[in-house]
Order: structure tokens, then C-alpha cells, then sequence
């Protein structure tokens, strides 16, 4: 699906975790590069970015949610 996110339009916020044992960190980096505009946030988690780092992860989606678009 890589080629569809040149499609994507909206603002976009990309999460991923830098010690990721699951999903390589660098698919995070090539998705944000991907998506014009998109907000990279790496966390340093090991897969669960939401639940190894809630206050941040919540912080920063509430941010990006509130930003104008």
C-alpha cells in the first residue's frame, strides 16, 4: 500500500516507536516521508507506543488534533 499514501491529502500524524521489535521504526520514517506534510513523533517504545507511553502519545495526538489545519 506504500504507493497509496501519496494519495493521502489530510494533515497527518505518524507515530512509532524507535525500539520497535515488531514494526521497524524505519517503515514509520518511510510512511511520514511518504505522506506530504505528515508530523513524524517517535517514541522510545518497544511496540505499544500508546500503553508504554501514554501522557506523551495522548499529549501529542491531543496537540495535533487541536493544531489548524
Amino acid at each position: 500500500m506504500r504507493e497509496s499514501l501519496a494519495r493521502i491529502v489530510r494533515p497527518t500524524l505518524v507515530i512509532g516507536g524507535e525500539h520497535d521489535t515488531v514494526t521497524a521504526a524505519s517503515y514509520s520514517v518511510q510512511m511520514a516521508e511518504a505522506i506530504a506534510g505528515a508530523r513524524l513523533l517517535m517514541l522510545p517504545a518497544v511496540h505499544l507506543s500508546n500503553i508504554e507511553f501514554p501522557e506523551r502519545f495522548n499529549d501529542e495526538v491531543v496537540r495535533f488534533l487541536r493544531a489548524p489545519s
